[in-house]
């Protein structure tokens, strides 16, 4: 088994060099497609240590699915045969990195394997655990062993929010209690209302309307939540940068430039509010 990583980064300085120091832990080599950066992103990337392959895209779109595929196809050129999948905010929890490598190689070829996804709320020591919520039983694919069917491509045109490759034969699963992955998303309010907005603006220029649930994600109705096991993290926590300023509150301004305040506000985006909190 030759186990790769698989990672999109856009000016994720605040975070990459915890997540692939971390994730260079237990594969065997990292593949990360670094998408348009602007902040000391690729500087990061140049310095590490390690088997890192760096691909770059400057276009500045965000295509996931074409992204994700060019990430595959490198990491089968390099002669991957299983793949982790880990977006630049998250980390496995520790008492995981022992065992992954062993989950990961007993799948047969084309099945993936999903595990949870802890969202980290409002701080990187304690997580979300009202199961009511998507956001606090939520599972993501991690991880394959490889076949040639298996890819990402866009399905009519939307390039979000499909981490789970295409044409999987079979899922096996890590249950709640077992570990995971640790999801930096809502580790920062601020972080997390700029991110939301911008996914929500970027695709009403790009798709006419809002397709994703980026509401539901702030939502914290009944909100339960738990402390960090300490066994769950390493090292690599002081790292993390939260309070790192969002490259896209930069992007919203922008598109509120080219197109105007009302046009947004008119379709359920308060991007009046934000830019007033935020002294823009």
């Amino acid at each position: 088994m030759k186990l790769v990583s698989l990672t999109i980064a856009r000016n994720s300085a605040w975070c990459i060099n915890a997540t692939l120091k971390h994730a260079l832990r237990y594969v065997d080599e990292a593949v990360v497609l670094d998408h348009a950066s602007t902040d000391a992103t690729s500087a990061i990337l140049k310095r590490m240590s390690g088997p890192l392959h760096v691909l770059r895209v400057d276009d500045p779109e965000w295509n996931e699915m074409h992204h994700r595929q060019a990430t595959l196809n490198y990491g089968r050129k390099i002669g991957g045969t299983h793949f982790v999948i880990i977006d630049d905010d998250e980390i496995l929890t520790q008492h995981l990195v022992k065992d992954i490598r062993e989950v990961l190689c007993d799948l047969p070829p084309g099945v993936c394997l999903k595990a949870p996804l802890m969202a980290l709320w409002r701080s990187l020591d304690q997580y979300r655990s009202d199961f009511n919520n998507p956001f606090a039983r939520a599972y993501k694919s991690v991880g394959f062993a490889d076949a040639p069917d298996l890819c990402w491509e866009s399905k009519d045109g939307y390039q979000h929010h499909h981490t789970h490759p295409y044409n999987s034969t079979d899922t096996r699963w890590l249950h709640h209690g077992e570990g995971g992955y640790m999801h930096f998303q809502h580790a920062n309010w601020r972080r997390l209302v700029i991110k939301q907005t911008w996914y929500q603006c970027m695709e009403l220029l790009r798709y006419g309307q809002v397709k994703a649930n980026y509401k539901g994600t702030m939502d914290e109705s009944h909100l339960e939540l738990k402390p960090v096991p300490k066994n769950w993290w390493g090292p690599e926590k002081a790292a993390i940068k939260l309070d790192a300023e969002p490259w896209q509150l930069d992007d919203i301004r922008r598109m509120v430039a080219e197109h105007g305040t009302n046009y947004f506000e008119a379709r359920g985006v308060n991007v009046r509010r934000l830019l007033k909190e935020n002294n823009v």
